[in-house]
């Protein structure tokens, strides 16, 4: 999932057909709004990165700790997101604390990330985990915001 925070409603245009992808998309103020998409981060579907991602000012990124073949198109992804856009990005991990899951701390390693990417532990059905995600991405915004001097 990849979860764009744009100002105003210019931040994504309709008009090169982004929004056929957008599955939620939540109006905070006139000024701000959040744009949820279903991204698969599959190498053939890299081309599409780039357009989906106009107007980004933060990402949310899920993985599944059980599931260790969703480490590699998370890694493809949150390397994209904060080499090309340079935002914020957060990992959301699910299913951690299962037999057999990864720690945070493999997880990590396995998407090659340093502290500046949250890796996080998110119940994707718990109100209390996605606000946990959604506050640190929000956080990461502020500050990228604040340091450029409210340019963007």
């Amino acid at each position: 999932m990849l979860a764009t925070i744009g100002r105003g409603t210019g931040a994504i245009s309709a008009a090169g057909g982004e929004r056929a992808l957008e599955f939620r998309r939540w109006e905070v103020s006139p000024e701000l709004r959040i744009q949820f998409y279903g991204v698969v981060a599959h190498p053939a579907l890299e081309f599409a990165w780039p357009t989906i991602c106009k107007g980004l000012s933060g990402a949310v990124v899920t993985c599944d700790a059980t599931k260790g073949e969703t480490m590699e198109p998370a890694r493809q992804i949150v390397a994209f997101l904060t080499t090309t856009f340079k935002v914020p990005v957060v990992v959301a991990v699910g299913e951690g604390g299962q037999p057999g899951a990864l720690t945070l701390g493999q997880v990590r390693e396995q998407l090659q990330v340093g502290e500046e990417v949250a890796v996080l532990p998110c119940r994707f059905q718990n109100w209390a985990g996605v606000k946990q995600v959604l506050m640190v991405l929000f956080y990461g915004v502020r500050a990228r915001i604040q340091r450029e001097g409210g340019r963007r």
